[in-house]
């Protein structure tokens, strides 16, 4: 007897990944490990650039401040960064909530006066470039500020591996408006994810293998239909696997043309997006066993709403 798939939610399915990048794309990242946002804490001194201005020692002096932070220990890739707080910082005395911008009382020309701003990003090189100005002398050079940031980047996922690290680039990209990068990026993941697979069907069915010489989507298809004939299930019993299906075509193609020089077809957010959603539910699908939409939205803590499939 087979197991029945169809989800009981009408016009309701995996579609509601495109086009919601900043709620889907953010959750799914999240769930699957290629990205994450918390707060860190750095502890620098002040490092005022000299090309602009004469070192004046025990005198006050208006010190520009351009200074960059190298997280590449921290992080494969940034994909967003905020300055949430600075302050002078000293050991034992300075309270975890405290973030004084003055050793000398408050006023904008008070001794010490301190004002930082985050400049720039640096994604793929992990780095956060500081802006601002000191008003003050050579004792506060030497006194450390601590830097309070809310940063969302990543590592490389354990259990997805390079996959997730395409993913991570990916919605790298998505930051810069980079669109074609982007789905490049995206589509790399589910090639990787699905020839992954194939390894792992090939060296467990080394009597029934998948051939390399096939084409990505119907590596995919013998994958997914050998998965779901293993608990007795026929492949047209999965819902969406003809949208689904049908958008894999659509995004091969378009890929395709691209990386041939054959279309000048102008890539936007929207089929990043759909990228994203394809790779996202292939996942789900073959990584997570979710057999119908409400799996895969489950899945990725997503709310149902009304689909355009």
């Amino acid at each position: 007897m087979t197991q029945q798939v169809t989800g009981h939610v009408k016009k309701q399915n995996i579609d509601q990944f495109v086009g919601n990048p900043s709620e889907s794309q953010i959750r799914s990242s999240d769930r699957l490990g290629a990205t994450f946002e918390r707060d860190h804490f750095f502890y620098e001194e002040v490092r005022p650039d000299f090309n602009f201005v004469s070192y004046a020692g025990l005198s006050d002096a208006q010190y520009p401040i351009w200074q960059t932070l190298d997280l590449s220990d921290r992080f494969i890739v940034i994909h967003d960064a905020k300055l949430i707080d600075f302050g002078y910082y000293i050991e034992d005395e300075t309270p975890e909530d405290d973030f004084p911008k003055s050793t000398g009382g408050p006023g904008e020309s008070a001794p010490g006066r301190l004002k930082l701003e985050l400049q720039h990003v640096d994604r793929f090189g992990c780095s956060l470039t500081l802006r601002g100005h000191l008003h003050g002398t050579s004792a506060e050079m030497n006194t450390d500020v601590r830097l309070k940031f809310r940063i969302r980047g990543s590592v490389v996922p354990e259990w997805l591996g390079y996959v997730g690290e395409a993913l991570s680039e990916g919605y790298a990209f998505s930051f810069e408006g980079r669109h074609k990068q982007e789905l490049f990026q995206y589509f790399t993941a589910l090639d990787s994810f699905i020839e992954m697979h194939v390894s792992r069907h090939n060296a467990a069915n080394p009597n029934h293998p998948i051939e390399a010489r096939q084409l990505l989507a119907d590596k995919f298809k013998l994958l997914v239909k050998n998965q779901l004939e293993a608990k007795g299930i026929a492949l047209n019993e999965l819902k969406f696997w003809g949208p689904l299906l049908s958008k894999f075509t659509e995004i091969t193609k378009l890929r395709n043309a691209i990386a041939h020089n054959l279309s000048k077809t102008v890539i936007g957010q929207s089929d990043a997006d759909e990228c994203f959603a394809i790779v996202s539910t292939a996942i789900a699908l073959v990584e997570m066993n979710c057999l119908t939409d409400e799996d895969v939205l489950d899945f990725y803590n997503l709310p149902l709403r009304a689909s355009k499939w």
